[in-house]
């Protein structure tokens, strides 16, 4: 049982003023009502739902009409990787800021990873710790995290605090690579060489799917143009290189990821992304901050 005013009981005077009659409200059940008309004007087309899931990603429509990286005109990430779909090389750009040239305590970083004269696919930001980018440079331990065009993280790069100089075999370099939903895609480890910088590449069920060696030369000695060839398990067959690269429209050097193939696996494919950053920090990062000075002294 309701109780209700009828429309005749309530009037309204010149002024303005709504007054009720002294009639006395009537009682209805509401099954003799008929619906109020706004009622009619008010869809639900969308169920309420819950945006902020730990572990969960939100689906949302990303137009890709016109990639470079996907034949689809338009597609539902449903993972961050997703967008790796097709891509068969990837270009990764350092964000230099005045203070990493002029500073001797370096900040956190900052990557573009792009597609050759393409797009954007992601946005790298690194999280590490003040004390270590001062004591440790470009061997300390950091997570990278990397946002897609849905500004959601789509996956994260960690790597903990570890000696990079061969002289140290028992503290070498590990870099791991974690998906948004928490479960680890794979690992990247150093192996303990002399000479030649060995890497191998692990899955997420621990098993060896690639090979990464250097050019042959100590790591201490590393050129700035160096290219480290992906291998396979047998270390026989070339699938693709990262390669550090002076780009002539940038004035500054940048990483080259030229994969196996563009229908290669997603997750190998951000393995490789994962490794790409683990030699950037061991061998490229000084590279590139000496050359970004000398292009700013010498543009003076």
């Amino acid at each position: 049982m309701a109780t209700f005013i009828r429309n005749e009981d309530v009037s309204e005077d010149n002024d303005g003023v709504t007054t009720i009659s002294g009639s006395q409200p009537h009682s209805f059940e509401l099954g003799e009502l008929d619906m109020p008309v706004y009622a009619e004007r008010t869809t639900i087309t969308i169920q309420p739902h819950t945006t902020d899931i730990p572990g969960q990603r939100l689906p949302m429509p990303v137009f890709t009409d016109g990639w470079r990286t996907t034949n689809f005109s338009q597609f539902i990430p449903l993972s961050g990787l997703d967008f790796l779909i097709g891509a068969e090389q990837l270009l990764i750009l350092q964000t230099v800021e005045l203070d990493d040239m002029l500073a001797t305590i370096e900040s956190e970083n900052r990557y573009l990873i792009k597609v050759p004269r393409g797009e954007t696919l992601y946005v790298a930001t690194e999280s590490s710790s003040a004390c270590e980018r001062t004591v440790c440079g470009s061997s300390r331990g950091f997570l990278l995290r990397l946002f897609d065009h849905t500004h959601q993280e789509a996956m994260c790069f960690r790597r903990e605090l570890a000696c990079s100089y061969c002289c140290f075999g028992c503290c070498l370099q590990e870099m791991q690579i974690i998906a948004r939903s928490g479960h680890t895609i794979g690992r990247i480890k150093q192996e303990w060489t002399l000479l030649v910088p060995s890497f191998r590449v692990y899955d997420c069920h621990g098993e060896l799917v690639y090979r990464i060696e250097g050019p042959d030369c100590a790591p201490c000695f590393m050129p700035a143009e160096a290219q480290f060839k992906i291998l396979g398990r047998d270390n026989t067959v070339q699938y693709g290189d990262i390669s550090n690269k002076w780009n002539e429209a940038t004035s500054m050097f940048n990483i080259v990821i030229n994969f196996p193939s563009g229908s290669t696996d997603q997750q190998l494919k951000a393995l490789i992304l994962g490794a790409a950053f683990l030699l950037e920090y061991m061998f490229f990062e000084t590279s590139k901050r000496v050359s970004c000075f000398r292009s700013c002294t010498t543009s003076r």
